[in-house]
């Protein structure tokens, strides 16, 4: 209906909007903090701003489509189909729903960010965590943050079957239990246990299962 299509469009720009503050706030901490989880997780925070803004893309152009109603161009197909194969593949993906096309390039997104924070995780030069107690502390505040989107985004999208944002509304839900985690090991690094390289490789392995689980289940 109209309504569920103006109600997901406000929590596509909504949280688009949030998730923009959390990332530049998480660099902010990074620039003051030294730790590679939190430039992990700033990174992780960075694909959710751009699968966030797939999102709200594809809502948008849906609503519009809705609004403008079906299209009355005839039918140009006669007689035997002469489309070469890659036009067949692409003639297929237009057919697919565009919000459960939106959720596979979401995958797909993590699956190369997740890679790319693993490798930044195993080959950087370990450094000296400045202030690790008050970042992890903020780090904690945000993880709620990250939980507000997760019960925002699902809520309508369970409302409005939105197979985008209940997609994207998981990837908030894993942000809250990394940024937790992360908190956590720079509260413990300020008490002298030091596992910050290993909660950053575990932020790109929890970013990979999850990005590969997902597209499992919009192919």
């Amino acid at each position: 209906t109209i309504r569920h299509m103006t109600d997901k469009i406000k929590a596509a720009s909504i949280s688009l909007v949030l998730i923009a503050m959390i990332t530049g706030l998480k660099f902010i901490l990074y620039s003051i903090s030294g730790s590679i989880a939190v430039l992990s997780e700033a990174w992780h925070s960075f694909s959710d701003i751009a699968t966030s803004f797939l999102v709200f893309a594809s809502i948008w152009r849906q609503q519009h489509k809705t609004a403008s109603g079906p299209s009355d161009v005839p039918s140009t197909e006669t007689g035997e189909d002469r489309r070469t194969p890659t036009q067949n593949l692409f003639r297929w993906f237009r057919s697919v729903d565009t919000e459960l096309k939106i959720a596979g390039i979401i995958s797909l997104l993590l699956l190369t960010v997740s890679v790319l924070i693993l490798w930044r995780a195993v080959f950087a030069v370990p450094a000296v965590i400045e202030r690790p107690l008050i970042t992890g502390i903020i780090f904690v505040g945000l993880s709620f943050g990250s939980f507000f989107l997760y019960r925002f985004q699902d809520t309508i999208g369970r409302e409005g079957n939105s197979a985008a944002l209940q997609a994207d509304s998981l990837h908030n839900r894993a942000d809250m239990a990394i940024s937790l985690l992360t908190g956590a090991s720079l509260i413990l690094y300020h008490f002298g246990f030091d596992i910050d390289r290993w909660v950053s490789v575990y932020i790109a392995l929890f970013i990979f299962s999850f990005a590969a689980e997902m597209l499992v289940n919009v192919t």
